[in-house]
């Protein structure tokens, strides 16, 4: 990293090094330092900027001119999308010369020659993540836009924040101004793209969008703007977009863990045996990796094999059932259950397997396993 000293006696020379170290071909003149020749990182929020005034710039002078951005708008998402699809980015507007436009030697002093894009975008928890699941998105504070030139007048209660998915052509909103969640409102080091099936699997590419278009229904939600919508639109500087790949959702069960027993007794009735009395005990954990999104877990008590009373064939029937509401990590139960009587068409047995039915349902998704448990028999 090279910056360039704020307090440099030797400004000029400074500049010239620096900028050469890092791509340029500057000379002793200083206009070099200023047209084609000086290879000038856009991200640097002090830089040569296009600004009337001959010396010492202020923050609010750089403030003014959007620290030397050219930051395109769009009038309709579809116009914005197709841009990304072209690579659209901010750009740079260099000082020109003259009176309105002076080349100044001062505007270097901080220039940072690894500064980042201002909305640079990480992944908290890859870049891989299963339908049902969120991805995780890092970036700076927005808010700060509105002490920009190119906003003001704006404030953080006109325009919503999303993250556009071009390949959907759908744009998850963060916010939502007229249900009262502004920009203010984001926690930027946590926001969370809740990805659902609308994302079959496969691989994407994602944008930080700013907009004056309000439809989101209460934000944290995704949708899907034509051209007839209004609203301005602009894609946030964050050093291009960000790549995710989406799979197949992940079994939630496979982070619920049910265990059970049981007792009845059994009597022989007419060729079969007749099992009564059922007593059961399930217990319901969770692990960590369930996450904090709450789903609804159903528990059937199945006995595959009954036996109806005629002829010889077998059916299954569910002797017990509960639910259990805002299940997620840190989510535990224990149930004693009466069961239902069943028939077995088998020798005398000390034991018989049933099977646990579960169906959780999270998100709009229901998913389902099968697990077995023993209920112990004695001898009426």
């Amino acid at each position: 990293m090279a910056v360039i000293s704020s307090s440099s006696v030797n400004l000029a020379t400074d500049i010239r090094d620096v900028l050469n170290a890092n791509g340029s071909s500057c000379t002793n003149d200083v206009i070099s330092f200023f047209d084609s020749r000086a290879v000038i990182n856009k991200d640097s929020r002090r830089k040569p900027v296009s600004y009337g005034k001959d010396f010492d710039m202020t923050d609010s002078d750089f403030y003014a001119v959007n620290f030397g951005y050219s930051i395109p708008s769009y009038s309709n998402f579809p116009a914005m999308k197709n841009d990304i699809a072209n690579g659209e980015d901010w750009g740079y507007i260099r000082p020109s010369g003259g009176s309105s436009s002076p080349y100044r030697l001062g505007d270097f002093r901080g220039y940072d020659t690894d500064a980042e894009p201002p909305f640079k975008m990480t992944l908290d928890n890859g870049s891989t993540v299963a339908q049902g699941q969120s991805l995780r998105i890092t970036t700076n504070d927005v808010t700060d836009l509105f002490n920009w030139g190119k906003w003001e007048g704006g404030t953080v209660t006109s325009f919503n924040l999303g993250f556009c998915v071009p390949e959907i052509n759908g744009i998850y909103m963060f916010t939502d101004i007229d249900q009262g969640l502004s920009l203010n409102d984001l926690d930027y080091e946590k926001l969370n793209v809740s990805i659902t099936s609308a994302l079959s699997t496969g691989s994407y590419t994602g944008y930080l969008v700013l907009t004056t278009f309000d439809g989101a229904n209460g934000g944290n939600t995704w949708y899907y703007p034509s051209e007839s919508d209004y609203g301005n639109w602009w894609i946030l500087r964050s050093g291009g977009a960000v790549n995710f790949t989406v799979t197949a959702p992940e079994n939630p069960l496979d982070y619920i863990y049910v265990d059970g027993s049981g007792t009845g007794s059994y009597s022989y009735v007419d060729g079969y045996y007749q099992v009564s009395g059922v007593s059961l005990s399930i217990s319901v954990t969770t692990s960590s990796s369930l996450g904090s999104t709450a789903g609804t877990l159903s528990v059937e008590i199945v006995v595959p094999n009954h036996y109806s009373g005629s002829g010889t064939s077998v059916t299954s029937k569910t002797i017990a059932s509960f639910n259990s509401s805002d299940v997620k990590t840190g989510f535990s139960v224990d149930k004693t259950l009466s069961g239902q009587d069943f028939n077995l068409l088998t020798s005398k047995e000390e034991s018989v397997s049933v099977d646990i039915e579960l169906t959780f349902v999270r998100s709009g998704e229901t998913y389902t396993d099968t697990r077995q448990m023993v209920i112990d028999l004695s001898e009426a």
